[in-house]
């Protein structure tokens, strides 16, 4: 298996603490995203998995034209870490520091921790085994999931 790994573009709020959990990508983005598609054109790509949040979805909307007709499949097993009860950046600093923990051990209401995130990626991994073995297959996902995913492959 061939592995393509991308991070959405640019979001709409990457500069500020107060954004939305689920926000879009900025123009500056949808350009990071358009030439990316130019560079996948012609790699024989077989399947797409791509996050469910909307930046990860805006930023494959803009690959897809250089791709042609591939299989798609939109999932949450590989969405950024869930803040879950807080809906902006801000609310969850604000959570994390009255806790006292460490950002990586610190789950929110109804959210993840970066353990959380981490058995995720193994799952992910261990599915991407069993079933595209001899594929060449993009991910358009987040940084910090794709990180503990890079760290499950041997």
């Amino acid at each position: 298996m061939k592995l393509l790994l991308v991070r959405h573009g640019q979001k709409e709020n990457e500069l500020s603490q107060s954004g939305n959990y689920n926000s879009g990508l900025s123009s500056t983005g949808k350009e990071q995203a358009r030439r990316l598609g130019l560079s996948l054109k012609n790699k024989g790509i077989n399947k797409i998995y791509c996050s469910e949040l909307e930046r990860a979805k805006e930023t494959l909307q803009e690959i897809l034209p250089h791709l042609g007709v591939i299989s798609i499949v939109y999932t949450k097993e590989i969405n950024e870490i869930s803040r879950g009860t807080y809906s902006t950046r801000q609310e969850y600093n604000l959570a994390l520091n009255e806790s006292g923990l460490k950002e990586h051990k610190f789950r929110p209401p109804e959210g993840e921790n970066y353990f959380d995130v981490e058995e995720r990626a193994a799952k992910f991994w261990n599915y991407l085994k069993k079933n595209h073995q001899s594929e060449i297959v993009l991910i358009v996902g987040h940084g910090l999931f794709l990180r503990f995913l890079m760290l499950q492959i041997q």
